[in-house]
């Protein structure tokens, strides 16, 4: 019933477009309980009146007395293809108006769904882009497609095709059961006497449904998971020659995902001929009953031939029970798996919004952090206070808590104990959107969407010079490099391009956006040593009067530093001038370590 609740939020917006679709399809259904009523009238009434000039002995219903009542008088004596043409008339007017009706009903229901589906969609990318770093940690790129993909469309044909059909169906079955209890009070509730038996099966089955679909939905996440990291680690694969190893894993979790597909599949096939026999037994003893019933004269031949398409119209629902509980329990689970999407906590954006430019001034007050209340502190009690204008190195060991640090400043994650100030402002009081409009960070691991170099660089702002940027970041031979120059497609995540040139269309997209404070995660590492000293003469010019933190691991990069910070083990064991640092064992060991190298 949640589900359900979620469903009806889920299409709030154009719940009149649905219920005045559902409100006109059941008025085509009525109609059509009304078709085989008039070819009751034909049989019983106006045959036997042009024949033999009299009609069945029986009492008639209300309907079928209304039928008889439309019809040209018998006593005027008109051709008999007058009585025939009127009953065909007839017969025709409501088949066209059941026609019409359904037709519009579901246009209707059609429109409204695309437009609910549409919002839905909107809904969720939207969601996403507002949720924390913490929730991507912890959650797989292959999984929140599924959801926002699959799981969506489960859902839309769900509500374009199986509600209508509910609807449909459910109304046809109490419009024909009404007919017939009209007509044969006693017939009425034979023809539905193994309905329970129905009932109960279709509820048994709509339970273990469910469940099996769940975990069916659990395998796909996790092949869509495998088969989107292979993809965007295809280089790799194929540098190692691990290709068969991937198969291999590939094929392990496909026979998984088999395995409970095949047992979804064997419980169809045990339900569905079962429901077939209870329907198919349900006709044969009401066609028995009825038969019984006609050649003792308690029903006419009419009502013999009308009742026999009722009870079509009545066992046809139950047939169609099991299509519709196994549809409705996908489109359950569907739900579900999104309502978990939605009810992850978004990032809180409200804060102080910076109008001014940023003088630059960072400051670390006993600030310590752990990911998560399992694991250990990743910083521990750090202090520190970075100048206006000033550039920092931040120097140390691999895992020490760099990166780390750089989070916290953006507030990705918020710290566990202390206090970060920009400009003597508490970082915890500004609003997240502009505190990130107003950093600027180049990561060692650039992403760049499938677009072309010039689209990517112009991705934080398309107002300025790109040329101008693109060089100050290396990239002014650009057009020498591609045959298509910066409108050259760089593929998926920059797939075409090399990690030095990668890095520099990130570092130009930063630098397009004039940030007041920039942050450098190893951004030189993949590019050679003239290029490297070209970007850093360049990005001199370029920080003049911004707060610079440039995370590295290179020697190279020390010189435009006037400060260096050292990290190791998630404390800062030194933060002073390159001249001042001869008693620190790592620089020195580095230092030592890297000239060695040369």
């Amino acid at each position: 019933m949640n589900n359900l609740f979620t469903l009806y939020k889920m299409l709030f917006e154009w719940r009149w477009k649905f219920f005045f679709s559902s409100l006109l399809l059941i008025f085509g259904m009525f109609f059509r309980a009304m078709e085989p009523l008039v070819l009751q009238v034909l049989v019983d009434t106006l045959i036997p009146l042009l024949k033999f000039g009299n009609q069945a002995n029986i009492e008639t219903g209300f309907f079928t007395s209304f039928f008889i009542n439309t019809l040209p008088d018998i006593d005027n004596k008109y051709p008999s293809y007058v009585y025939i043409l009127a009953i065909a008339f007839l017969y025709f007017s409501i088949s066209a108006s059941k026609g019409s009706l359904v037709f519009i009903a579901k246009t209707i229901n059609a429109s409204a769904t695309e437009h609910s589906i549409k919002k839905l969609r909107d809904r969720i990318f939207v969601h996403i882009q507002k949720l924390p770093m913490s929730f991507f940690s912890s959650s797989k790129t292959g999984e929140l497609t599924q959801r926002a993909t699959g799981d969506i469309d489960t859902i839309r044909n769900f509500v374009s095709t199986q509600l209508v059909e509910i609807i449909r169906l459910s109304t046809v079955f109490i419009f024909s059961f009404f007919m017939i209890y009209t007509e044969n009070k006693t017939f009425a509730f034979v023809s539905i006497s193994l309905v329970p038996i129905t009932i109960i099966a279709s509820y048994i089955f709509f339970k273990k449904e469910m469940k099996i679909w769940q975990l069916h939905e659990d395998e796909s996440d996790k092949l869509n998971n495998l088969t989107q990291e292979n993809l965007s680690g295809i280089r790799v694969i194929q540098a190692f020659a691990n290709e068969k190893f991937e198969i291999e894993k590939f094929e392990k979790q496909n026979k998984a995902k088999l395995k409970i597909a095949l047992k979804h599949a064997k419980m169809h096939n045990f339900y569905w001929p079962f429901s077939d026999m209870i329907v198919n037994l349900q006709i044969f003893l009401s066609v028995l009953v009825s038969a019984w019933l006609t050649l003792n004269q308690t029903l006419t031949l009419g009502q013999f031939m009308s009742f026999y398409s009722y009870i079509i119209m009545v066992a046809f629902p139950l047939r169609q029970v099991s299509k519709l509980l196994s549809q409705m329990g996908m489109a359950l689970v569907a739900i579900s798996r999104i309502e978990e999407v939605f009810n992850a906590k978004t990032e809180n954006l409200e804060g102080k919004k910076l109008e001014n430019k940023l003088l630059g001034k960072i400051e670390f007050k006993n600030v310590s952090f752990k990911y998560s209340e399992e694991e250990d502190y990743v910083l521990k009690n750090i202090n520190f206070i970075i100048n206006p204008s000033e550039a920092i190195a931040l120097i140390g060991p691999t895992g020490s808590g760099k990166s780390t640090l750089i989070k916290l400043l953006l507030r990705f994650y918020e710290p566990s104990e202390g206090k970060i100030f920009i400009d003597d402002i508490d970082l915890s009081t500004i609003a997240k959107k502009s505190i990130r409009e107003k950093i600027g960070i180049v990561l060692q691991k650039a992403f760049l969407f499938s677009d072309t170099i010039k689209n990517n660089v112009a991705y934080t702002n398309n107002r300025v010079n790109i040329r101008e940027t693109m060089t100050m970041a290396g990239l002014s031979n650009v057009d020498s490099i591609f045959v298509n120059g910066i409108d050259t497609m760089v593929g998926e995540k920059g797939v075409s391009l090399s990690g030095g040139q990668k890095q520099r269309v990130s570092l130009a997209r930063t630098l397009l956006s004039n940030p007041d404070i920039l942050v450098l995660d190893d951004v030189t590492s993949a590019v050679d040593t003239t290029t490297e000293k070209e970007i850093l003469e360049n990005l001199q010019e370029i920080a003049e009067g911004k707060t610079t933190i440039n995370i590295t691991h290179r020697l190279s990069s020390l010189p435009y530093a006037n400060r260096i910070m050292i990290f190791e083990n998630g404390k800062i064991t030194n933060f002073a001038k390159k001249e001042e640092l001869k008693n620190s064992k790592y620089f020195q060991k580095i230092i030592s370590i890297q000239t060695e190298l040369l």
